[in-house]
């Protein structure tokens, strides 16, 4: 297992989504389209991807699920 703040420029992870269940057929057609999940495979964003598009705003869906996230919380001397 590795520590998600394993370096200091790290601010804030997310984690995987998952879904409770697959019965009707918007949940599977959301799951195939527009899913949370965003694999097992460590990505890190930095400056250049938030400032790729700021005209428009940044693509934070493409970071993760608000349902499975963390901040750093600043250390206190």
């Amino acid at each position: 297992m590795t520590n998600s703040f394993d370096a200091d420029h790290v601010a804030a992870v997310t984690g995987l989504v998952l879904p409770a269940e697959l019965k009707t057929a918007a949940q599977q057609h959301f799951e195939t389209f527009w899913s949370f999940g965003r694999g097992y495979r460590r990505v890190d964003f930095g400056q250049d991807f938030f400032a790729s598009d700021r005209t428009r705003g940044c693509p934070a869906w493409e970071i993760g699920a608000g349902a499975s996230m963390a901040f750093r919380r600043p250390r206190l001397s």
